[in-house]
């Protein structure tokens, strides 16, 4: 059976007029995990499965495998059809069957309506007609929508920026990188070189200076 470790780690004492409150905050941290299809204990469950933690000691983490095209939901404890597919209970085999959403950017929709979207993927929300876009920071990438690069504040793809992340230290004719006399910090506001440095690639290190 899966092995377990538990430390006890005491909260802070609270005095109150009348009475003394200790708080206890258990930790239990497994090292094994039961799979249900070997009858054995594992360090890690097969590809394309779910761990089922358990609520209530001594109920112990298990592997769960869904059939193909579901996956596990940790939250629900159930599984479920992939994000962008809808799930139909075939009456001749009592099994889920997942089939794909007919509109973009589905996160879910419904069998009876599978052309439109209950709910949208994450980084898209539904527009005046009820149809998911990617909102504004991501771009659509098939049936995602992906974040734009830190230095675009809209963009069509990961490389073009429409719109920068910041106008006051981002050239938007040159694809919102830096502009003369700041360098690219890695966030959205480029940082300011140093004050001999006409241009400079870090906080330390001129690339040329002023003449």
């Amino acid at each position: 059976m899966p092995r377990a470790t538990t430390t006890d780690v005491g909260g802070p004492n609270v005095v109150t007029a009348d009475r003394l409150i200790k708080t206890l905050l258990t930790v239990t941290q497994y090292s094994l995990v039961y799979n249900p299809a070997t009858d054995c204990c594992v360090t890690s469950c097969p590809a394309n499965s779910g761990i089922n933690l358990g609520l209530s000691f001594p109920i112990l983490p298990a592997c769960v495998t869904c059939n193909a095209g579901l996956v596990y939901n940790s939250i629900t404890g159930q599984c479920q059809c992939q994000t962008g597919f809808y799930s139909v209970l075939a009456a001749n085999t009592n099994q889920t069957q997942c089939f794909p959403c007919f509109a973009q950017l589905c996160q879910t929709c419904a069998a009876t309506s599978n052309t439109v979207c209950s709910s949208c993927v994450s980084g898209a929300a539904f527009n005046a007609n009820n149809i998911c876009t990617c909102q504004g920071g991501f771009y659509q990438n098939v049936s995602l929508c992906n974040a734009c690069p830190y230095r675009c504040g809209n963009c069509t793809n990961a490389n073009v920026c429409t719109t920068c992340s910041d106008n006051t230290t981002r050239n938007f004719n040159d694809n919102c990188n830096c502009l003369t006399g700041f360098y690219d910090a890695g966030v959205a506001v480029c940082a300011r070189c140093p004050t001999l440095c006409k241009t400079c690639n870090s906080a330390t290190n001129c690339t040329s200076c002023f003449t």
